[in-house]
């Protein structure tokens, strides 16, 4: 649930690509992309949620095996009085070795 407040996320894919041992797995779970703004306060300056469809073809694109994504959560959180519904995904893949 960190890589949408991080705004160069292509960089923090590389850099967590290059810190991974070769075999090793990557867990990345986080809001599902959420363009009405519907989870966090109104002035968030981060990403609104992340393309979880998108994520899993960046880390192909990285060379990435065995990429699956599923849904691993679903939370309600209030904004303005209104109780909004939120999944939050699951993309796994292995670095080759």
């Amino acid at each position: 649930m960190a890589l949408h407040h991080i705004p160069d996320t292509a960089a923090v894919l590389g850099n967590l690509t290059a810190s991974l041992h070769p075999g090793g797995w990557v867990a990345l779970a986080d809001l599902d992309a959420d363009p009405a703004n519907t989870f966090h306060a109104d002035d968030f300056d981060g990403h609104r949620g992340i393309d979880r469809h998108a994520l899993a073809a960046s880390l192909r694109e990285l060379g990435y095996l065995d990429v699956a994504e599923r849904t691993a959560l679903r939370v309600t959180k209030a904004k303005h009085g209104t109780d909004h519904t939120h999944d939050i995904f699951l993309v796994t893949g292995r670095r080759p070795g």
